[in-house]
This record gives structure tokens, C-alpha cells and sequence, in this order.
């Protein structure tokens, strides 16, 4: 269970817009977060919907960017209680303030591709790199993501992975 901090990210290849096409939903009967795509291309994030145990508050709201079809993008949004933030291809929206919500919990299935909350509606199209921090990325993180490069200004560095110790490494000072 998230607590009240919370970035899912993916990216995604939709070959056709509905409402409520789940990108990532957590919960069958309550979801203290998903994330769909809606049909004008909008994404959606919703907090506490449905019977999730010790949420405060509930909400929705969707983005003022949209995807495109056809075409990998990487969405990401983030939620720590007071605001979401909305990002397509690493850009940011707007802040939405949303009050004073605390995430609530649940004992069910994560679905990707898939949200059973709003009536089982699936994802037309194909979804990789999903993930889930239980903790709101920053702006210069989701750009990472969405890229793989950093921001415009930023001093460069090498990232290493160890597969072995399943960690990376950052080595700073080293232009990009």
C-alpha cells in the first residue's frame, strides 16, 4: 500500500482511445490509485475509489495533455496527498490541488492494461516499463524516465547498472 505518496509510470502504445482504458489500477472492489487513458486522450488518476479501507477523501482528475494513437509515449503521473501532477513524454501539466486526501488500502490484485474498477475497461494497445514508487518522483526523474537524458543545464552523468547487486551507480562530472 502506497501511503500517501505515489508515481506510476509506463509507456504506452494506444491503437485506439475509450474511457477509463486501464494503464495501471490497484484494486478490484476499492483502488487507492489508477491510472487510465480516456477517450478525447487525457490521462486519469483516481484516489480511494470504491471500498478501499482507511482512505480520506476520493477523487479524480485528468489531464489537460492528451496522447496519440499509434505512436510510444511515456506517461508517468504523480500524488502525494495535496496535488497531481500529470506528465506525457517527461513534460509536465499544470499542479491539480486536490484538498487532503490519505490514500486508503487494499488486499487485491494490481492490474496492468486493465481497470476493473470502472467496469473492466482494457487497454487497446500495448504497455512496457510499468512502474510504481511509493513516493512522488520529481519533475527532473519522470524527464529521466520519459528520456533518458537529463534536463537542459543539468551537469552530466553516467548511470552504471551492477545486474549482480541489482543497483545502479551514478558517476557524476561526466558530460552527457
Amino acid at each position: 500500500n502506497p501511503g500517501n505518496y505515489v508515481t506510476l509510470s509506463a509507456w504506452i502504445n494506444p491503437q485506439s482511445l475509450g474511457n477509463n482504458e486501464g494503464i495501471i489500477s490497484y484494486g478490484s472492489t476499492g483502488s487507492p490509485y489508477r491510472l487510465t487513458v480516456m477517450a478525447n486522450g487525457s490521462l486519469k488518476f483516481g484516489a480511494n475509489n470504491g471500498t478501499d479501507v482507511g482512505g480520506i477523501g476520493s477523487g479524480e482528475w485528468q489531464s489537460a495533455s492528451t496522447v496519440n494513437t499509434s505512436q510510444w509515449q511515456h506517461v508517468a503521473v504523480t500524488f502525494d496527498g495535496s496535488e497531481v501532477i500529470f506528465y506525457i513524454g517527461g513534460v509536465a501539466d499544470p499542479a491539480i490541488p486536490v484538498g487532503s486526501i490519505t490514500m486508503g488500502s487494499v488486499s487485491e490484485d494490481l492490474w496492468i492494461g486493465r481497470d476493473v474498477i470502472s467496469g473492466n475497461n482494457y487497454f487497446d494497445g500495448q504497455i512496457d516499463n510499468v512502474r510504481i514508487y511509493h513516493e512522488k518522483l520529481s519533475s527532473i526523474d519522470i524527464y529521466f524516465l520519459a528520456t533518458g537524458f537529463l534536463a537542459s543545464g543539468q551537469q552530466g552523468q553516467t548511470i552504471t547498472f551492477d545486474s549482480m547487486a541489482n543497483q545502479f551507480t551514478l558517476v557524476p562530472g561526466i558530460p552527457l
